[in-house]
């Protein structure tokens, strides 16, 4: 009973809109699954999650879903803080309906698109870390780690950026490490986790070789990666400089009508990026340009500089509502619910999002509010050291996945609001929770 209620809970927003939202990647994700077509550009496995789970007959269904694991992963949070369990499920209710209408969590459960599986992702990758479950709920939380790592391409280069900085951590800290309750136990599962994800990546570079002969982990990571070069200006100074030495390239003669968003640049039919043949014609051409700022010191200082500076800019980028707009009857959402769901068509049109009715001012002013107030609880807990040692690592592991989030989707491909508002409210959960075992505590003191 309380699992369905937070599922429900987690999905008021889609109740509000009058359907779960839609983004121009949902057209592709049901493709993928609903006639499973391998894609190019990104894995197939969220779109055979679609229909799975919505069992070919609804799309609430799918939000129900996600709601269902998001609930039972916020919960087995407050189990790793509380004894009771009856308490940890009260206190998870509250969470969710706090998450719900004052961060992200809510509007990216209920957006058919895998955005919402690298939080889930996060929290199921600390949970087998930090505590001993038994064989089936350990199970279900390497389900959701697979899920979260397989769904979604930016999932594996953001683990393994935090998988190295763990190891550093470690390898630097050692003697400290050996005095942590459970030390033993952390290091198998990172050991699992990590085979895990180098195995996963084995297999994803396999599969594009093998159908869209680029080996790497994203066949087209190398057009978001010139896309970034285009929105920073890093693309036309390189141009600018290779013709200079001879180095001509089919994109060169657009040099100087190059769009100003990375967006417009992959996604634009008048681009000049489509209007040298697109992703496919200029493949090898992308991927020798994608590499040049690392072969030249000129070139690889501007990048570095764009990293960085990428970097810091998506950390404080996560607006709600990013995309949700109303999509014409030519766009792949559109196209994807009338031809998959075609019993929902209707509620779909009705929605407020199809109506262009949506407003995320209150949800946007509300998400800073409770991510300042949560920041500063967090604070002030650990400068009165009411903070266990688990929840210490916790918090480092969360801190640890919003850099690395914002280092790779913002350093290297485009800082956009989704990217970030994906996972931000997991500072708000750190706080619920810390705030939580407070409570209890004294509650029995």
């Amino acid at each position: 009973m309380y699992y369905l209620l937070g599922a429900l809970i987690l999905c008021i927003p889609a109740l509000v809109n009058g359907y779960p939202f839609v983004y121009s990647d949902t057209g592709t994700y049901f493709t993928t699954g609903f006639d499973f077509i391998l894609p190019e550009e990104r894995p197939i496995f969220y779109g055979l999650f679609l229909m799975i789970s919505s069992l070919r007959l609804s799309a609430w269904l799918i939000i129900i879903t996600q709601g269902l694991i998001g609930f039972f992963l916020i919960n087995e949070c407050f189990l790793l803080v509380l004894n009771s369990k009856q308490n940890s499920l009260k206190y998870s209710i509250i969470s969710v309906v706090i998450l719900s209408c004052t961060s992200n969590l809510g509007v990216s459960n209920c957006t058919l698109i895998p955005d919402i599986f690298e939080g889930y992702f996060v929290l199921a990758f600390a949970l087998i870390l930090l505590k001993k479950n038994n064989r089936i709920r350990t199970l279900l939380l390497y389900v959701i780690f697979l899920m979260g790592l397989t769904f979604h391409s930016s999932a594996i280069p953001i683990f393994i950026v935090v998988l190295s900085v763990l190891a550093v951590t470690y390898l630097s800290f050692k003697k400290k490490f050996k005095n942590i309750e459970g030390m033993k136990f952390m290091k198998q599962s990172y050991l699992i986790m990590f085979v895990t994800t180098i195995f996963i990546s084995v297999f994803f570079i396999l599969v594009n070789g093998l159908f869209f002969k680029s080996y790497s982990l994203n066949a087209f990571s190398n057009v978001f990666i010139c896309g970034k070069y285009c929105e920073t200006g890093i693309l036309k100074y390189m141009l600018t400089e290779e013709e200079k030495s001879g180095n001509i390239y089919q994109l060169t003669i657009y040099k100087d009508s190059l769009p100003k968003s990375a967006q417009e640049f992959i996604w634009d039919p008048n681009s000049p990026l489509n209007k040298v043949g697109g992703w496919m014609k200029v493949k090898d051409e992308l991927k020798e340009i994608a590499k040049l700022p690392y072969t030249k010191p000129n070139y690889f200082f501007k990048n570095a500089t764009s990293i960085i500076g990428g970097t810091l800019t998506q950390l404080v980028t996560f607006k709600n509502g990013y995309g949700l707009y109303a999509y014409a009857d030519w766009s792949a959402p559109y196209k994807a619910i009338n031809m998959y769901l075609p019993h929902e068509f209707k509620l779909f049109c009705n929605s407020m999002q199809q109506k262009g009715e949506l407003n995320f001012k209150y949800l946007d002013f509300a998400q800073w509010l409770i991510l300042c107030a949560s920041i500063i609880a967090i604070v002030l807990l650990i400068v009165k050291r009411q903070i266990e040692e688990k929840m210490v690592v916790f918090l480092y592991l969360i801190i640890l996945f919003l850099f690395a989030n914002a280092f790779i989707c913002g350093g290297f491909v485009n800082s956009i609001d989704r990217l970030q508002a994906r996972v931000v409210w997991l500072i708000v959960l750190i706080a619920l929770l810390l705030i939580g075992s407070r409570v209890e505590f004294k509650s029995k003191s």
